[in-house]
């Protein structure tokens, strides 16, 4: 069956390899953005690890689904984490803010409305918040944060340029860096590993190895 575009597949290939390098560019950007928030926001879920509190992360949209990502992969190494959805919030759900030891609000554009109740909730409870963004310091969320990570801000890579691909690719990659800092910190180790995932490909090779 023929395609109804036209479509010349050796150019595709090439934009493709180019919009793969400016992603991989765009993350290597992000080593020289680190600095005392990252820091802070490592201690802060540090303590949170050491006093048995949780992690909440919030968002919606892509910044949502990576929200979801990183908590998932902070339960991964022990860190009781969870995602609050916004809309779900405000219907009755920040009560889990009480349990939390710290808030992670993720938003590309630093403007998202839906996390403005979340992040004065956390306020009103004196529950330290971070803020994941590409906005720019006069952003209103960044107004209502501890602290801010902000991403640069760089054009996305899809022919409308208002995807945030790259975007979620930071944010992702810089959710990743918190998490391997953290590991560091709490002496995540190959043993608690297995404990924690005693399943799928990753359980059989740790039960290999321990013989």
């Amino acid at each position: 069956m023929e395609s109804a575009f036209n479509v010349d597949y050796v150019d595709e290939r090439l934009v493709a390899r180019h919009n793969l390098e400016k992603q991989g560019r765009a993350v290597e950007g992000l080593a020289y953005v680190v600095g005392m928030p990252f820091s802070a926001v490592v201690d802060r879920i540090t303590s949170t690890y050491q006093y048995n509190r949780i992690v909440v992360f919030s968002g919606v949209g892509k910044s949502g689904l990576v929200g979801r990502y990183l908590a998932s992969c902070f339960n991964a190494i022990g860190v009781s984490s969870v995602f609050l959805s916004p809309s779900e919030a405000v219907h009755g759900d920040l009560g889990v803010l009480h349990a939390a030891g710290v808030l992670i609000a993720l938003s590309v554009s630093g403007k998202t409305k839906e996390l403005k109740p979340v992040m004065a909730c956390a306020r009103n409870i004196q529950l330290n918040t971070y803020l994941i963004t590409a906005g720019d310091e006069k952003c209103p969320l960044a107004a209502k944060a501890t602290g801010t990570l902000f991403l640069p801000p760089l054009p996305e890579i899809d022919p409308s340029g208002m995807l945030p691909l790259k975007a979620s690719l930071m944010q992702m990659a810089l959710g990743n860096a918190i998490i391997a800092a953290v590991s560091d910190r709490i002496e995540f180790s190959r043993e608690r590993l297995a404990y924690l995932h005693p399943g799928g490909a990753i359980g059989e090779a740790l039960k290999e190895s321990a013989g």
